[in-house]
């Protein structure tokens, strides 16, 4: 028997002798028939788990692949859209969907700038050394034509039509699906680069290969198809994106290489690999406003922090407003009683104290009356850039804070704002997690506010224990205790039934989870690299839903 399925039962049964009934009070959730949905409760209970076995209940099937696909639209595609959801297969939460959205529950408030107001900081420039000449690209060892090839194709170096020479490794027949053609295993000779290709696409030179220096004789694709988690049209409007920086970069032809290239602009040379820049510019700030915005007047830029230079380090998602108030000096506005007000631009200015046209004293201009005593004079910092503040990301945080200063007591992420309390189609149930780092393990606290112990206590067990394994592994920590602190275990009224049979039922032993070992970024996990094998358990059984 599992020591989960042991620690639920204990719960369940205590709710059940103990539990205190809310039938005095008025409640908020009803039945689907619009009577009231009762629970029995007890306060203030504590599931600890060492991580030695799956946490899931094998007295009855707990739908293991969506309580993990939740979990990933929460906490990796970070994600409240209804479309979303469907798409993944995931309808647990059809009832409280309403304008295509739960509101501001949940991953909403993962990106901070979706409820906080934003301030005007100082900002220190980041600029790069240029790198000179291009460095050969080399991936893998030479190899050696197949001495026990006996196709007169064999040994023979071709030129492909846009990569560069190849020598044909070895012929052999085709797969089932090709079992009328031979296919040709080819290294290009430059990047040692290995691939397959048809025999007869071989003789034509038709070979790509993916780390030819192609795009503006400087980019190169990479195994780029090999990042995850991305739409064939997201991949597509990235793809124009890094197209356009190489052309005003690198392509004297190009309109804009004057203020770019012929300005010393550059891109760095891991962003020359399409693939890499894939996986870097999803973790870069404000990421997730962008992509909720379907990358709609948001750009990838190096203005925020006034860089010579294209990279991981000195881009960041803005919006196109935000690009051109960048261009824009700072200023200090000066009230009538002489206290003095940043800002950006004259536009915002003028529109919050409804003064008129300040560019006149800012260009040096005198003898000129401003409206309600308002004067203006531009900020003097040769050392400092003024910026708004950028969106922080509570998963991006703990993802790097948890490997760069892991003694930490602040890992911790929150689902909990009460300035949003009205706007959301649900209040979290599930709200805190905390992160801890103890002798090179990994332990996790969750803080659940109220758990309905039938229906969601099973679900959020174990997703949160996947969610631990997954950070674990890409954070390089070996596996510490997982925690729940349950503030109201509770049970509805019309479980109490199924309930109580189920806690009676035979238990098996813990199922394995496999993760995919070879995932090493979090935002590349997909369901496919989750499989719960040898998972014994009874019948399912049925709880009605309370609204």
């Amino acid at each position: 028997m599992s020591q989960f399925d042991q620690q639920y039962n204990e719960i369940i049964q205590d709710i059940i002798d103990n539990g205190i009934w809310d039938k005095d009070q008025q409640v908020r959730t009803k039945w689907i028939d619009g009577t009231p949905a009762y629970t029995k409760s007890v306060i203030s209970k504590q599931i600890t788990l060492n991580n030695s076995e799956v946490p899931i209940l094998t007295t009855k099937k707990v739908a293991w692949k969506t309580a993990i696909k939740e979990m990933l639209l929460f906490w990796q595609l970070q994600t409240v859209k209804e479309k979303d959801f469907h798409e993944n297969k995931v309808y647990i939460w059809d009832e409280w969907f309403k304008d295509g959205s739960i509101g501001r529950s949940y991953a909403y408030q993962f990106e901070s700038h979706r409820h906080h107001i934003r301030e005007i900081v100082k900002v220190e420039k980041r600029t790069k050394d240029f790198y000179g000449k291009l460095k050969e690209i080399v991936v893998g060892a030479k190899e050696y034509p197949n001495p026990n090839c006996d196709d007169e194709l064999c040994g023979k170096v071709i030129r492909s039509q846009n990569s560069g020479d190849f020598i044909v490794l070895d012929v052999s027949k085709g797969d089932r699906d090709n079992h009328y053609s031979k296919i040709a295993r080819v290294q290009f000779l430059k990047t040692n680069y290995v691939t397959t290709a048809t025999k007869g696409n071989a003789v034509k030179g038709k070979v790509k290969d993916v780390y030819y220096r192609r795009v503006k004789n400087v980019g190169y694709e990479g195994n780029f198809e090999s990042v995850k988690n991305y739409s064939k049209e997201e991949v597509e409007k990235h793809r124009r994106r890094w197209t356009c920086m190489l052309g005003r970069c690198y392509d004297q032809n190009n309109n804009r290489y004057k203020n770019y290239g012929g300005n010393g602009v550059f891109v760095d040379e891991r962003w020359h690999s399409f693939e890499n820049y894939l996986r870097d510019i999803r973790v870069l700030p404000q990421y997730i406003l962008a992509k909720e915005n379907d990358f709609e007047n948001y750009q990838l830029d190096k203005d925020y922090y006034g860089s010579n230079c294209y990279s991981r380090e000195t881009c960041v998602w803005i919006s196109s407003k935000d690009n051109v108030t960048y261009k824009y000096k700072p200023f200090m506005l000066i009230h009538p009683d002489n206290t003095e007000e940043l800002f950006l631009n004259i536009t915002d200015a003028q529109l919050k104290y409804n003064i008129s046209d300040l560019s006149p004293i800012l260009a040096g201009k005198v003898g000129r009356k401003f409206t309600k005593g308002y004067t203006a004079k531009y900020i003097n910092d040769e050392l400092n850039l003024y910026r708004y503040e950028l969106s922080k990301n509570q998963v991006f945080e703990l993802l790097h804070n948890i490997k760069n200063n892991s003694s930490s007591r602040r890992l911790l992420t929150s689902f909990w704002n009460h300035a949003d309390v009205d706007k959301k189609q649900l209040q979290e149930c599930v709200w805190h997690t905390q992160w801890l780092v103890k002798e090179g393990k990994l332990h996790l606290i969750v803080g659940i506010r109220s758990n309905d112990m039938a229906l969601g206590n099973p679900f959020n067990v174990f997703q949160y224990y996947v969610l631990q394994r997954m950070i674990a592994q890409v954070t390089s920590y070996q596996l510490g205790t997982l925690t729940f602190n349950i503030n109201d275990a509770h049970v509805y009224e019309r479980h109490i039934g199924s309930l109580n049979e189920q806690i009676l039922r035979e238990q098996f032993e813990a199922p394995t989870l496999w993760i995919n070992p070879d995932v090493k970024n979090f935002y590349e996990f997909t369901i496919d690299d989750f499989k719960l094998e040898n998972y014994k358990h009874g019948d399912k059984l049925n709880f009605e839903v309370a609204l």
